[in-house]
């Protein structure tokens, strides 16, 4: 679910892409955002992250060649903040 005033975004610059945005209670591997072409890697590229919830927590955020988002593990009820850049 989106996080009020935190929406994911994506912006291109050249062949530089950056994702930003925040997610609650997202499910482990479970797809919960797509890119759109011409803004998605050409391989599967992992990026840490924190998620936030009863504690702290260390996490993985993935995008996929197909432009799918996704993340492992994040504790149950958790909130995600991301901020990714990566080249295309």
């Amino acid at each position: 679910e989106n996080v009020a005033n935190r929406d994911m975004k994506y912006k291109r610059s050249g062949e530089n892409i950056s994702v930003i945005g925040s997610v609650r209670n997202p499910q482990n591997e479970a797809v919960f955002a797509t890119l759109p072409v011409g803004f998605r890697p050409i391989q599967h590229i992992a990026f840490p992250a924190l998620a936030y919830g009863y504690t702290p927590a260390a996490c993985e955020v993935t995008i996929k060649p197909d432009g799918g988002i996704f993340v492992n593990g994040v504790p149950s009820g958790s909130t995600v903040h991301i901020a990714m850049n990566f080249l295309i």
